[in-house]
C-alpha cells in the first residue's frame, strides 16, 4: 500500500485570517539564459573562432540562438568557422548551415541513424540501408548511353568481402529523369551546360572527400598520440615503484602497453592510476614469473645432456686410466 503524501497545513494571516499560499520557487535558469544580455557584436566575435560543429550545436540549444545563427546576415560567422577547419568553399546549391550539417553531422538524413557515409555529389548523408531503399537513389542507370551517364551524380560504395573488395555505384534518380527529359526535348546547348556544371560538382566533391579523409587521419593520429602518452605514463609509474628493470627485460613491451587498461585515449590521472594499479602489478608479477620460468627451462636444457648421448658423454668425461 502506497504511503499517502501529507501536506504541510497552510498558515493564516494574523491580520485578515485568510490562508497564505506557499510562495512558488522561481524556475531555474538555463546555461544560455543570460546570452540575450550580451551584445551581438561580442557574440559574433566569439562565434567566429568556433568550428562549424560548434555552431550547429549552438543553433540547436534555444530558439533565440537558432534565429540569430540561421539568419542570412550571420553567414559570415559560418564562413569564418568553415575556414577555421579548412573546409572547401561553399557550393552554389547549399547554404552555410546546410553545408556544415552535411560535413559534420553524423546521422542519416533519411532514417536519422548514425552513419559516417557522405554522398558529396548528391549533397546527402545517407546510411547504407537507405542507399538501397530510398526511391531517389538507384543502382540501375536504365541503359543510358555512357556519354550521358557520365553527367549523372554518383556515389561508389566499397564493401570488403573477405579478401575481396566489391564496389557498387549509386545514381540520383532525379538527375537521370532530368537528363532523359532534356534528351527527349532535343540537345540544344545542354551538353555544354551540363559538362561545365558537372565538372564543378566533381571537383568540389573530390576536394571534400580529400578534406574528410585528411581530417579522419588527423583525428586517428591524435587518438594514437593520446594512447601512447597514457602507455608512457603507466610505464613511468611502474618504474617509480620498482618495476623498471622488469620492463627493460621484456622482449615484447606491447604486452604491457596494449593492455586494455593501458591502451586508452583517456589521460591517466592519479585517481585512475589508483584504480588500475593493482591490476598492473598483478600483470607485471605474472610476466616476471613467466620470464623466470623460461630462463629456468633454458638453463636446464643447456646443462642437462640428452638421454641418447649418456654413454658418449660419460666416456668423454671419464679419466683415461679408468677407460683403459
Amino acid at each position: 500500500m502506497k504511503k499517502q503524501r501529507t501536506e504541510e497545513p497552510k498558515k493564516a494571516d494574523p491580520d485578515s485570517g485568510h490562508l497564505l499560499s506557499k510562495p512558488r520557487t522561481p524556475p531555474r535558469k538555463g546555461v544560455f539564459a543570460n546570452v540575450a544580455e550580451i551584445p551581438l557584436d561580442v557574440l559574433f566575435e566569439i562565434w567566429k573562432h568556433l568550428e562549424p560543429l560548434d555552431l550547429l550545436h549552438l543553433s540547436r540549444t534555444t530558439k533565440d540562438l537558432r534565429a540569430i545563427l540561421l539568419q542570412r546576415s550571420s553567414s559570415f560567422i559560418w564562413k569564418s568557422a568553415r575556414e577555421n577547419v579548412n573546409l572547401p568553399p561553399l557550393p552554389d546549391d547549399l547554404t552555410e548551415p546546410q553545408y556544415a550539417s552535411l560535413a559534420f553531422d553524423n546521422y542519416c538524413q533519411c532514417c536519422f541513424k548514425s552513419t559516417k557515409l557522405v554522398q558529396w555529389q548528391f549533397r546527402l548523408r545517407y546510411c547504407r540501408s537507405c542507399l538501397y531503399w530510398n526511391n531517389d537513389i538507384t543502382t540501375d542507370p536504365r541503359d543510358l548511353p555512357s556519354w550521358i551517364l557520365q553527367y549523372v551524380p554518383r556515389f561508389i560504395l566499397s564493401t570488403n568481402i573477405g579478401r575481396r573488395k566489391r564496389c557498387e555505384t549509386f545514381y540520383r534518380t532525379p538527375s537521370i529523369n532530368e537528363l532523359e527529359e532534356l534528351l527527349c526535348n532535343g540537345r540544344g546547348n545542354w551538353f555544354d551546360l551540363k559538362d561545365a556544371s558537372f565538372r564543378r560538382l566533381t571537383e568540389h566533391s573530390d576536394a571534400c572527400e580529400k578534406w574528410a579523409s585528411d581530417r579522419a587521419a588527423e583525428h586517428a593520429d591524435k587518438l594514437q598520440s593520446l594512447r601512447i602518452a597514457r602507455a608512457d605514463n603507466v610505464v613511468e609509474r611502474l618504474t617509480a615503484i620498482g618495476w623498471g628493470k622488469e620492463i627493460e627485460a621484456m622482449v615484447d613491451e606491447s604486452v604491457l602497453r596494449r593492455h586494455k587498461l593501458v591502451w586508452q585515449i583517456k589521460p591517466l590521472t592519479d585517481r585512475i592510476w589508483s584504480t588500475i594499479e593493482p591490476a598492473m602489478i598483478e600483470l607485471m608479477e605474472s610476466l616476471k614469473a613467466a620470464r623466470n620460468l623460461d630462463n629456468y627451462n633454458e638453463r636446464s636444457s643447456v646443462c642437462l645432456p640428452d638421454s641418447h648421448d649418456d654413454t658418449s658423454v660419460s666416456e668423454d668425461v671419464l679419466p683415461e686410466a679408468v677407460l683403459s
